[in-house]
């Protein structure tokens, strides 16, 4: 644990860590200072990195006419809109009744908003490191497709949870409101 706590030191990797460790651990709030089990990271990252190579292989095995470069532009242009979308989304959540949190804590979440907090922050890293390492891949000239591809398809597993929040907190929004009725 003594190298965790030289890396807190060291700005933006510390909230990268602290994110990644929320996030990992499912909004335990304890995980910010201790950190989480090396298992929770594995079983919150793993799935999306192996759906996200998965398909860059695939994608790069059997496509012709794309270029490490395209992709790269996808990120570079796409993903800032994205990620402002993501804010926007973020702050709503907050605005939102407390019914969504109500529900988080009714399937077992003991702090609702660090897992809010670490769901959302996570997704938005991940558009922020996509775009960022899109964007060195394009000064250095040297892109590979297979890893540029991944690049955006990883983005693509945190466009994916942002929509899910969205959806599951306007869903449990909607019930309150029927049940008002």
């Amino acid at each position: 644990m003594k190298i965790r706590s030289l890396l807190l030191k060291i700005p933006i990797l510390n909230t990268i860590l602290i994110i990644l460790s929320l996030y990992a651990s499912e909004g335990t709030p304890s995980s910010i200072a201790a950190g989480t089990k090396w298992q929770n990271y594995l079983s919150r990252l793993a799935p999306r990195i192996l759906i996200a190579l998965t398909i860059s292989w695939i994608s790069v095995r059997y496509s012709h006419n794309i270029k490490a470069e395209d992709v790269d532009g996808y990120v570079i242009s796409g993903y800032p809109s994205l990620i402002g979308f993501g804010i926007g989304v973020y702050a709503l959540i907050f605005g939102m009744s407390r019914v969504f949190f109500t529900y988080l804590e009714s399937i077992g979440i003991a702090s609702p908003v660090a897992y809010i907090n670490g769901n959302m922050a996570f997704s938005l890293l991940i558009l922020i490191l996509c775009l960022l390492i899109a964007f060195i891949s394009r000064l250095t000239g040297s892109p590979s497709l297979l890893f540029s591809t991944f690049i955006f398809l990883y983005g693509i597993t945190a466009i994916i949870d942002l929509v899910l929040i969205i959806f599951i907190a306007a869903l449990q929004d909607t019930i309150k409101n029927k049940s008002k009725e």
